[in-house]
């Protein structure tokens, strides 16, 4: 039955709250010594926002497919904390590992809520464009800037520089493989969501700003440090290919496709060096060799407890680091080691079940939040310490609030109870993003 939109104007303020809450959280990780403040005003701001909206304005918690998902979650997050209290872990190293999985308990839900309640679907989306616009702006400006400054990548500069930007209080890293520079900004991976959220822009409107925007990212996950982010992209655009195909025309795509290799491939054959040293999967790599190295180990450790696991914070015998002992590179196994085939078919399954529900549910827009998922699982199956991680937490949530938005009817978003005026609260088909 057709129901009636309980429309609510979006006022500045609620806008204003929507980004302080997502810069806050979303670059955490370079800016961790200044965002806690931002973070703490922000979410109590928003939880204010939520409680009047459910108390005072008499209006009803939503019920969503999200809540299915916060409730596993939940159930994960105290099983094995439980299970790390029973094989004795250091307590901090769980607590640690598993930070991640607050982020699904009291953030996501709030943040889902705020954003219903205040119908801000579309300022959600234009503000994660925005944030992958800087994201980039930043990544590829420092690159071009150390060239034009330096001319080379030179060590004792690059170290110089490091130390300048660590003494800023930014968790930012500038690395150089083999003669190319990288910007480790710790926050590239939102860039897939990016290209994701642009394409369907374009889908819709036909629009080429969002074509250029597009574009833009592709440079920023070149200018990042992380060769899986580079294949992960080039997956999104591979499972994007169906709808590509579909809405842009051969000659149109024959020339976006020249403003990207055309440069690209002269960067390349200038970095040769770097291309060989950066997707060198060979036991030479050092890199490639540390995840050859800690796989007999997760192994062995895996089969101490292969059903429930050794619990949050555990670590093999081989340890890449004695602050976070319990992050790997073979992030998956590291899961499997800490939660056990079950905790992890649990984890794993509740991620695959909502980005496939996006995918049957969702119209194109699901679909393409469907492929951004995919590429991210593979992403953070390649990288340390991401599998469970505040990071990938945050990634997570902002894709769950977007599919939950996307999702048909059948897991719309109804007031479940003491509806105002009668009338039930729903996002249409697709209704959000359009």
């Amino acid at each position: 039955m057709k129901v009636d939109t309980y429309k609510v104007k979006p006022g500045l303020a609620n806008i204003a709250l929507l980004y302080i809450f997502g810069v806050s959280f979303t670059l955490y990780p370079p800016l961790a010594q200044y965002a806690q403040p931002f973070i703490a005003v922000s979410f109590t701001a928003i939880f204010l926002v939520v409680l009047v909206n459910i108390f005072l304005l008499n209006r009803p918690i939503l019920n969503s497919i999200l809540f299915k998902i916060t409730i596993m979650f939940t159930l994960i997050y105290i099983g094995w904390l439980l299970v790390a209290t029973l094989h004795e872990n250091n307590m901090a190293f769980a607590l640690q590992d598993s930070l991640g999985f607050a982020i699904y308990l009291f953030v996501m839900p709030v943040f889902f809520i705020f954003i219903c309640f205040c119908r801000l679907h579309q300022h959600l989306v234009n503000f994660l464009i925005q944030l992958c616009a800087f994201i980039s702006v930043i990544s590829v400006a420092i690159v071009l800037w150390y060239y034009t400054s330096f001319g080379s990548v030179e060590s004792e500069s690059l170290g110089q520089l490091n130390l300048y930007v660590k003494l800023l209080g930014l968790n930012w890293i500038i690395d150089h493989n083999g003669g190319f520079l990288g910007l480790y900004t710790y926050t590239a991976h939102f860039l897939l969501l990016g290209i994701g959220l642009s394409f369907y822009n374009y889908y819709i409107t036909h629009e080429k700003k969002h074509i250029y925007f597009m574009l833009l990212f592709g440079f920023g996950v070149f200018a990042d440090g992380h060769r899986a982010l580079v294949v992960s992209m080039f997956l999104l655009i591979l499972f994007l290919l169906p709808l590509i195909k579909a809405r842009v025309s051969f000659k149109r795509m024959a020339f976006y496709l020249c403003l990207v290799v055309i440069p690209l491939f002269f960067t390349l054959v200038i970095n040769f060096e770097w291309l060989q040293d950066r997707f060198n999967f060979t036991t030479s790599d050092a890199s490639t060799l540390e995840r050859f190295l800690q796989v007999p180990a997760l192994l062995d450790k895996i089969t101490e407890n292969p059903l429930f696991g050794s619990g949050f914070g555990s670590f093999a015998s081989i340890i890449r680091s004695t602050e976070r002992p319990f992050s790997y590179e073979v992030d998956f196994l590291a899961t499997i080691m800490k939660l056990g085939i079950v905790g992890s078919v649990l984890y794993f399954g509740t991620y695959l079940y909502m980005i496939d529900a996006a995918r049957r549910l969702g119209g194109d827009i699901g679909y393409i939040l469907f492929c951004v998922g995919i590429s991210f699982l593979f992403y953070m199956g390649t990288n340390g310490g991401l599998a469970m991680s505040s990071d990938s937490a945050i990634f997570h949530m902002i894709l769950f609030v977007l599919i939950s938005l996307s999702l048909s009817q059948k897991y719309e978003c109804n007031l479940v109870k003491k509806p105002l005026h009668n009338k039930l609260s729903t996002l249409k088909y697709g209704g959000c993003f359009k």
